[in-house]
């Protein structure tokens, strides 16, 4: 999925597929790369075909933006990757996405998190507004090496 109903190119990752990106900087150097071309549609296009979810999520390694910019309604809850081993673009993008999504409805975000591989439970009991998260994301959550990425979760 993206922002419009395209095709573009697919990097994938050879020995981690998991890791394969519509972005050709997400991949490592010394990785074994095949590209191919993918039709992408948008979250709107398949809402209108199969109707509004009530839980969306999205895992697209680096793509989230372009994802969620093909969406112009809310959705009761969604969820989207964040990685702040990547470094600072990374996480101004996970926090773009985050601002996409309040522009989406009239009620305040609440916004939780589930940090780290393999894990169940979200960080807080209590859901965070999204300035509070947006703080604790960008200056206390990159403190917990163990999180350098996980989910983020959104509701609207």
């Amino acid at each position: 999925m993206g922002e419009k109903k395209d095709s573009l190119t697919l990097y994938i990752h050879e020995e981690n597929i998991g890791a394969s990106s519509f972005l050709s900087e997400w991949q490592q150097e010394e990785a074994q790369i095949k590209k191919i071309s993918v039709d992408i549609t948008t979250l709107d296009l398949l809402i209108s075909q199969y109707g509004h979810p009530k839980f969306c999520k999205i895992d697209v390694e680096g793509f989230e933006l372009s994802v969620l910019k093909g969406l112009t309604s809310s959705i009761n809850v969604l969820c989207f990757e964040y990685h702040l081993d990547r470094g600072e673009s990374e996480i101004q993008k996970t926090i773009a996405c985050l601002y996409y999504l309040s522009e989406l409805t009239d009620t305040v975000l609440k916004v939780n998190v589930i940090p780290g591989s393999g894990k169940t439970e979200f960080f807080r009991k209590n859901w965070w507004d999204l300035p509070t998260f947006i703080d604790f994301f960008q200056y206390k959550l990159c403190n917990y090496t163990s999180f350098a990425y996980g989910d983020i979760f959104v509701r609207m």
